[in-house]
């Protein structure tokens, strides 16, 4: 159970960058808004700062992390 949930603070962390461009792609208007997901990468960082892609990442890693040492604990004693 240890090793999932050590393993799932770096995936939590790691993903948070992508997520959040995915989320204000979606949330913002995507094409009507952004060219690409690259243009919301560029944008955001240029107006709020490179703090702005890890919004969230506490949240994501007190909530992925445990669930995927469940996971493992769950596939390990299944197995």
């Amino acid at each position: 159970m240890l090793a999932g949930l050590v393993a799932g603070v770096p995936a939590a962390a790691l993903v948070t960058p992508i997520d959040v461009v995915k989320t204000r792609w979606q949330a913002d208007g995507g094409m009507d808004k952004y060219k690409s997901p690259w243009d919301v990468l560029q944008r955001s960082v240029r107006e709020e700062g490179y703090a702005v892609l890890m919004q969230g990442c506490l949240p994501r890693v007190l909530r992925v992390s445990p669930q995927l040492a469940i996971n493992l604990a769950m596939f390990e004693f299944l197995s």
